[in-house]
């Protein structure tokens, strides 16, 4: 189980940010290359398509209109923009590249997590991908019930919001796409929040595992649950919030840090 998680991380990491997870998991040459070399694609990706996507304001279009005067006519010509055009196939442009960049992720966290279990000492010890992905939903959602609550409220409460927080983004996220309304970043700062809701889930878990991590993690708890709401308006994006809140203020306040500070 756990090189099952450590291997979960890795991929993580290689999914967010191409490379990393194979930094960590201490894969000097993937590919028969630097691990190096796929942060430096990831740069060069983000790079190029920044001014690809968000130079596409608007489409310019001319008007000639003819006006008689006397025995002759004035040409005159009107320059206009369709905002809406030039909107929607920015929108096209920011899905088309976050496809490619879910799609080249998940690859290298599929591969990653296969290479650090082949290199285990046990490889056949070590869970599947999917497993290992079911036993952590397992392992967070036992938390959730009324003696855990009771005997670890900082763990429930950092769980709860975390998983609100990911529904509300993905909710939002799925809105932006399929709304014209909106030209903005669509969707974009919305998966942030899943982002974030998924990393709050994480230190939910580390809570229960490692007391001495309890304040560090209730502080980063709260600052990510407040980053979300910068970023989404919605009533489940709120209630995982608060849930967030009172998880990570819980867990600084049952940290050995706090029981020293208590004492003396």
């Amino acid at each position: 189980m756990a090189e099952g998680d450590r291997g979960l991380i890795s991929a993580a990491l290689n999914f967010l940010f191409w490379g990393a997870g194979y930094y960590h998991a201490g894969i000097k040459r993937p590919f028969g290359r630097s691990w190096l070399v796929w942060p430096i694609i990831y740069v060069v990706y983000a790079f190029i398509g920044e001014p690809l996507v968000f130079n596409i304001n608007s489409f310019g279009s001319n008007t000639t209109t003819t006006v008689p005067t006397g025995n002759s006519t004035t040409v005159t010509v009107s320059s206009a923009f369709n905002s809406f055009r030039g909107g929607l196939i920015r929108e096209l442009a920011i899905l088309a590249f976050l496809v490619l960049l879910i799609f080249i992720g998940l690859f290298l966290a599929r591969d990653v997590y296969r290479k650090r279990a082949a290199s285990s000492a046990d490889p056949s010890a070590v869970p599947a991908a999917g497993a290992a992905i079911r036993s952590v939903i397992q392992r967070g959602t036992s938390q959730i019930n009324a003696p855990n609550i009771e005997r670890e409220p900082a763990v429930a409460f950092s769980l709860i919001g975390g998983i609100l927080l990911i529904l509300g983004s993905v909710y939002l996220t799925v809105l932006d796409w399929l709304s014209s309304q909106t030209f903005d970043i669509g969707g974009i700062k919305e998966l942030e929040g899943v982002v974030l809701g998924a990393l709050i889930v994480y230190l939910a878990l580390v809570l229960k595992s490692r007391p001495s991590w309890r304040q560090p993690a209730g502080v980063f708890i709260i600052a990510m649950a407040l980053v979300v709401l910068t970023t989404s308006t919605e009533y489940a994006v709120e209630f995982g919030l608060g849930f967030a809140i009172i998880g990570g203020g819980l867990a600084i306040a049952s940290s050995p840090e706090a029981g020293k500070s208590e004492n003396q």
